[in-house]
């Protein structure tokens, strides 16, 4: 058995990366997550169009700026240049809002509107600017998430996310915008090269059959929307719920509490780090697996997430042992 080197891709700076994995989530108390309840009232179709035209207008406009995220009392912020078909480029290394900036698009705006009612709101101005009002209801009706979009060119300006006690926990998007090409030049981009693979159904079933902990669905409504799987072999796993995600790391290994230099116990077999101000880390280790959950909620969240992924002998013995009697079958071994 090998020790799990909480390195890259386990560095602070490279938790959250390509397919966007920096909204806020929680499944506790004070959280944004609630439980399954009936689907409210219809989406409205111009609200709808606009969320779509949005996710079109972050590939296709060029622009360059200042992008903050800000989660609770902690702020960051990034000079930012856009150029379609060539990509985006941050001052700093890293993104500082990944999701919490782009506009859902593909499997995460599916899921919101499976999980969300979308309406628009009286229009406005930000950033000397007309604005459409999108808002994310929940079911009963209270506000889940805010978009501003651009009405000139339809790429989003801001967006905050709510708890169920409608405390805005996650604001983030643009202090400064200019639309069009030109201007100096970023150097500084995303390390694509980070995460090369992205793993579909038959790569990720095939390392189920082999024991590795790659669930699809968490609770609170989040669906897997990207895996991915680094040089080295580790797998990230985003989830969303169409406006808030988070990020589990699996690599194989097992934990050297000695060695986990900035995280303290926090229970029966997870560790915990408060240092960093933006994102709150749990890590736990079991049946010859680690994990790592990252989100912008409380710490509360990353615990009770890390807490119900650990993996244990007895059910990893018996979800193989399921498997192999159904070989042969057409019926899915892991049902």
């Amino acid at each position: 058995m090998t020790r799990a080197r909480l390195r890259a891709p386990y560095g602070r700076g490279c938790a959250l990366l390509a397919g966007g994995l920096a909204a806020a989530v929680a499944l506790t108390g004070g959280s944004l997550g609630e439980p399954p309840g009936s689907r409210g009232p219809a989406d409205d179709a111009g609200a709808v169009r606009l969320l779509r035209a949005a996710a079109d207008a972050a590939r296709r406009v060029p622009y360059r700026g200042r992008r903050y995220l800000t989660v609770g009392d902690a702020r960051t912020t990034s000079t930012v240049v856009h150029t379609p078909g060539t990509g985006t480029a941050y001052g700093s290394v890293l993104s500082p809002d990944g999701i919490a900036a782009d506009p859902p698009s593909g499997p995460v705006l599916s899921a919101l509107l499976r999980n969300y009612t979308v309406r628009r709101a009286a229009g406005t101005r930000l950033l000397g600017r007309a604005a459409h009002l999108v808002e994310a209801h929940r079911d009963g009706g209270r506000v889940a998430g805010r978009f501003w979009l651009d009405a000139a060119t339809g790429l989003l300006l801001r967006r905050d996310l709510f708890d169920v006690q409608g405390r805005r926990v996650v604001e983030s998007g643009f202090s400064r915008l200019t639309i069009g090409s030109g201007g100096p030049q970023l150097a500084a981009r995303l390390p694509s090269g980070i995460w090369p693979d992205r793993l579909g159904p038959a790569a990720r079933a095939a390392l189920r059959d082999r024991g590795w902990p790659l669930p699809e669905t968490l609770p609170g409504r989040f669906r897997l929307f990207d895996a991915r799987r680094a040089a080295d072999g580790a797998v990230h796993l985003g989830f969303s719920d169409g406006l808030a995600a988070l990020s589990v790391f699996v690599q194989p290994g097992r934990l050297a509490p000695g060695s986990l230099s900035g995280w303290h116990r926090f229970g029966q077999g997870l560790f915990v780090r408060d240092d960093d101000l933006l994102h709150h880390w749990a890590i736990t280790s079991g049946a010859g697996y680690v994990l790592t959950v990252v989100t912008e909620a409380p710490a509360s969240t990353a615990v009770s997430v890390a807490a119900g992924l650990r993996p244990r002998r007895d059910a990893v013995g018996a979800r193989l042992s399921r498997g192999a009697r159904r070989l042969g079958s057409w019926l899915d071994p892991l049902d």
